[in-house]
């Protein structure tokens, strides 16, 4: 917002002699409306340095963005005065009152104004300074009389203004109460609510539709009744209200506890807690009505340790199959009697007696019609019920106690105020009986090593002599493993008349492909032709099948067979092998890698009768098959019928570029110096040798072989 500066406006006229009616001086009007001047200045003051502030400031940290969201007390919301009916706070068009944003626009309209005029006065009176001059006193006094009247017309309505906004107040309640603490109003409208502001300031609520959804249940049964929730405070019970949250305290101690508890028939001291220890598990049946107290189940080791629980019952026949409980959670037949076994409680090994002494609350009885001995607990009746008892969902008659039949066990554990349930912890024989309870859980890895649970409560690897005993390989002893597995070309069949199993080498076969193929573990041992027109590829396997799979490989079509090492490498070359018609390839693997097992020698030689020319091309062609000529050149040979009388070279060049050289020095034999290997794909290179450009003049009858394989 632009400030009205009127600090430098000043009255300057020419001293005139007074007309003989006794006018007033030019310097009595200039006195006067300065003065009045200095009153407007004034009141662009108290505008641009308290009003423009003041509505800057609100503008800035009430609505930090006049573009978004309101953010708290913004006056586009709040009344200005409902009880002044001037313009500033009513509406005449629409008989409503206006909002504080709303009278501030008018007041700033009024401001605009103002300063328009003032803007007009001031050329108004710049123009009077040009007039002063040539105009007679009677034309400067009316003007100044109308500019005098203008400023007081202007400084009553600024007056007005000020007043007006001084008076302003907003006041906020809450139901109908002044509401000291708050300092923003921002209603908005959830779903199915509507907000409608009335003409006094007010904010009616109302719902668009009905509530759906409520349902009100007593004891979870519908109560269609029920209206409204009115929480009553019973005996031992209080309740607490903050923030719209009910808190609910049981302020007396209960002594009403859950039931009667007994360990073998002798009561234990009630606690407000029935506490389940590890493996019993109490989880809530909302859709039964009760508490699901159960046993976990035995895991057994798979690789990464079991778990502790209860283990699964035998099948039929399994104690006359002589079946053990194996670490991997199976009841497994073991062909050994010779076990042993230890007294343990909890992991703790027990000292061996010859009598196994039953305590106080047990009964052992001779049951000689079952030829056994019974041993049971005697409890003393109670009537205080203790709850709904069900096995597996199923209801059962109530009785006065709720009784912990072995291996589950109640201990009093008066430091966490609970009756502790368990299970007790399988104990093995040690020479006089074990203790029936959960068995202990396997460690990580006794699966693996096929162990068993002893009777002295220990998980042992079983020694069996029915079975192979020792594995060697070519006389290296090997692991032992429950498994005997024979790989290809080996395999196992089931000889029933025979009642063995016959083990047999699967070798030799021929497969022919008309199309290209990948490699199979049960290509082993056979012969794999390709009989095709057109170029097919044979794709090794990037993991070999094992360390003794071999094929032989065979090209009977005139298309090129590409044998592709699929990220492998073929005697050490990463680049795939071909195979032209007629070619063949035996192929091994030591498990990672291929090699070939029969050599594949490709020899070119140039032979030159007499004494060589200047600049002589001794050969050039194009190696029918991919041929490699391997670096520093093996088994390649260079001679001559006549020795040199100097030194004579030989370039060879792949496609015109040298790749190796033959020097003849002063002698009959040449040396070969090449760097890396030469490739050629066996259609496009171009194999040259070239004389030198001087010839040797003795140097003749030479021959040169350049040594290489198939690839």
């Amino acid at each position: 917002m632009a400030n009205l500066n009127l600090s430098t406006v000043e009255l300057v006229s020419t001293l005139r002699a007074a007309p003989q009616n006794g006018s007033p001086s030019s310097q009595d009007y200039n006195d006067s409306w300065a003065e009045a001047l200095a009153d407007l200045a004034s009141l662009a003051g108290f505008i641009d340095d308290i009003l423009i502030p003041m509505l800057n400031g609100l503008d800035a940290t009430i609505m930090p963005n006049p573009q978004g969201t309101p953010n708290g007390l913004e006056g586009r919301y709040i009344f200005s005065d409902t009880s002044d009916l001037t313009a500033v706070f009513f509406d005449q068009l629409s008989s409503e009152p206006l909002t504080i944003a709303e009278s501030l626009r008018v007041l700033n309209g009024i401001v605009q104004t103002v300063d328009t005029t003032v803007q007009s006065l001031t050329v108004s009176v710049t123009a009077l300074q040009t007039q002063l001059s040539s105009t007679n006193q009677n034309d400067i006094a009316q003007a100044l009389q109308n500019f005098a009247a203008q400023l007081q017309s202007l400084q009553a309505l600024v007056n007005s203004l000020a007043q007006s906004v001084s008076s302003a107040t907003i006041t906020l309640e809450t139901n109908s109460t002044v509401n000291a603490l708050q300092s923003k109003l921002n209603l908005i409208a959830g779903p199915n609510v509507t907000l409608t502001s009335d003409s006094n300031g007010g904010v009616t609520i109302q719902a668009t539709s009905a509530i759906t959804g409520l349902i009100l249940k007593t004891n979870h049964i519908l109560n269609s009744d029920q209206t409204h929730l009115d929480l009553v405070a019973g005996t031992g019970i209080t309740l607490g209200y903050s923030s719209g949250q009910v808190t609910i305290t049981n302020s007396t101690a209960d002594a009403d506890f859950y039931q009667t508890v007994q360990q073998a028939g002798s009561p234990k001291n009630q606690r407000s807690n029935l506490n389940f220890l590890s493996p019993v598990t109490a989880t809530d049946n909302s859709g039964n009505n009760s508490t699901d107290i159960a046993v976990s189940v035995f895991v057994g080791d798979s690789g990464f340790g079991g778990v502790i629980g209860l283990v699964p019952a035998p099948a039929s026949g399994d104690a006359a199959a002589n079946k053990f409980l194996k670490a991997d959670g199976t009841w497994t037949a073991i062909v050994d009697t010779d076990f042993y076994q230890t007294v343990q409680r909890n992991a703790l090994s027990v000292t061996q007696r010859g009598n196994l002494n039953f305590s106080t609350d047990f009964t052992v009885t001779d049951n000689s019609g079952n030829n056994s001995t019974d041993v049971g607990i005697t409890f003393p009746t109670d009537t205080d019920f203790y709850q709904t008892v069900q096995q597996a969902g199923s209801s059962k008659p109530q009785e006065s106690r709720l009784n912990f039949l072995s291996p589950i066990t109640a201990t009093d554990n008066s430091g966490n105020t609970s009756t502790d349930v368990a299970v007790s912890v399988f104990i093995g024989d040690s020479g006089s009986g074990g203790v029936i309870g959960l068995v202990p859980a396997p460690a990580a890895g006794d699966a693996a090593a096929n162990k068993f649970l002893n009777a002295d409560g220990n998980w042992t690897v079983v020694t069996d002599t029915d079975y192979y005993q020792t594995v060697q390989s070519r006389g290296s002893a090997q692991t032992q493993r429950p498994t005997l597995n024979f790989l290809n070309p080996l395999s196992a069949a089931d000889n029933s008349g025979n009642t063995s199993t016959d083990v047999s080498v699967a070798l030799g076969g021929v497969t022919v492909y008309t199309s290209s193929q990948n490699a199979a573990a049960g290509d082993s041992g056979k012969l794999i032709q390709f009989n095709s027109s057109s170029a097919v590829t044979y794709t090794l396997l990037a993991t070999p099948a094992s360390s003794v799979w071999w094929v032989l490989v065979k090209n009977i079509g005139t298309g090129i067979l590409t044998v592709a090492r699929n990220t492998t490498t073929i005697d050490g070359q990463s680049r795939d092998m071909k195979l032209w018609q007629g070619d063949s390839v035996l192929i091994f693997t030591d498990g990672t890698n291929y090699q070939t097992g029969s050599p594949r020698v490709a020899g070119i030689g140039a032979f030159n009768a007499g004494v060589g020319t200047n600049s002589q091309i001794l050969l050039l062609m194009v190696p029918d098959r991919q041929t490699i000529f391997p670096a520093n050149a093996p088994n390649s040979t260079a001679s001559a019928g006549t020795a040199s009388s100097g030194t004579a070279t030989f370039t060879l060049k792949k496609n015109g570029t040298s790749f190796c050289t033959v020097s003849f020095t002063s002698s009959a034999t040449g040396t070969f110096t090449q760097a890396s290997d030469a490739i050629f794909n066996g259609t496009t290179d171009v194999l040259e040798i070239d004389g030198p450009a001087t010839a040797d003049t003795t140097l003749s009858d030479f021959s040169i072989v350049l040594q290489g394989y198939r690839f």
